[in-house]
């Protein structure tokens, strides 16, 4: 018998799923993680438990799907910086306001702090975080190797210490959004943009 669906089902099932996934994003976010039960993800979705299960095995299936988002967005995003006319790192100071608008977000704030609490006390979720963590270090890594003079092996830590500082200036801006909401976007951007040239200088 010939498949006339042309892709309908498989087009209908990712949709089920994304409709899922952005119902525990905001249920995570309004309740934490604990607190969201698989009744009040399936009443946000508009579902019920059962068809819930049918795509998701459990609750850290749903958020091992949204950290691979989250690394698929971070793909993108260093997909643009290869464009950009100029070394990578000139292009991470150029685009710097993009990437504090992502960061202090506060619906993607919350949402990232909250898996981040999870993966403290579930090794799973730890094992996700930590797994994708590397994956987008070693990205960062490989894309500014060469602007910052260490492609050679024995420069391999000094690298890999700069990618953590960068991940902890951006990581930080997270928490600063919470802590103070009313900080001078223009300003910190300024900085920021001084800080990655500072970090990444050869």
């Amino acid at each position: 018998m010939i498949n006339c669906d042309g892709g309908g089902a498989d087009k209908r099932h990712e949709s089920r799923r994304r409709q899922i996934i952005d119902a525990a994003i905001r249920c995570f976010r309004k309740n934490g993680f604990h607190a969201a039960s698989m009744a009040s993800l399936a009443k946000e979705a508009g579902m019920s438990v059962g068809h819930i299960y049918h795509y998701f095995e459990n609750k850290e299936a749903i958020i091992a799907a949204f950290i691979e988002d989250g690394i698929e967005g971070f793909r993108g995003y260093m997909e643009q910086m290869q464009a950009y006319e100029g070394s990578f790192v000139d292009a991470m100071v150029e685009q710097a306001d993009f990437g504090f608008e992502d960061m202090c977000d506060p619906d993607r704030a919350s949402l990232f702090l909250e898996v981040t609490v999870e993966a403290s006390r579930n090794p799973k979720i730890a094992a996700m975080v930590q797994e994708t963590d590397l994956g987008m270090r070693t990205m960062l890594a490989r894309m500014i190797a060469e602007t910052c003079g260490c492609t050679k092996p024995d420069a391999a830590d000094r690298l890999m210490a700069r990618v953590e500082m960068i991940a902890a200036v951006y990581e930080g801006l997270t928490i600063r959004a919470i802590r103070n909401p009313q900080m001078d976007r223009e300003a910190v951007v300024e900085a920021l943009r001084l800080v990655i040239a500072r970090l990444l200088a050869p």
